[in-house]
């Protein structure tokens, strides 16, 4: 693991595994874009109060080539949905006073 890197998750790994079948199903051409899609919680990027019962959920986008995601290991693919994560939870982190107090006053 690298500075600011998370192991994979059960989760990161289950999702690589359908993404590729899906892609491989579908019979998409190598040089095709394709993307997953994986909800995560952002509660604790956002310092939510524990009293907070609203949601708090952002959408992580991977995107790869289709030649790319079929030839390389699953632990690559689920390295793809990992950053992902966590680039969104930065992003929400980012600018979690701003938005944390725009959610908390829904």
């Amino acid at each position: 693991e690298g500075m600011g890197e998370e192991a994979l998750t059960t989760h990161d790994v289950v999702t690589a595994r359908l993404w590729r079948a899906t892609v491989r199903a579908r019979g998409l051409s190598p040089d095709e874009q394709t993307r997953v899609c994986t909800v995560v919680d952002t509660r604790r990027s956002l310092s939510l109060p524990s009293t907070y019962s609203g949601n708090a959920a952002m959408w992580a986008v991977a995107g790869a080539c289709v030649g790319e995601l079929l030839e390389e290991p699953l632990a690559a693919t689920a390295s793809r949905i990992r950053q992902a994560i966590l680039e969104t939870r930065a992003a929400a982190g980012h600018d979690k006073a701003v938005t944390s107090d725009s959610w908390l006053r829904r």
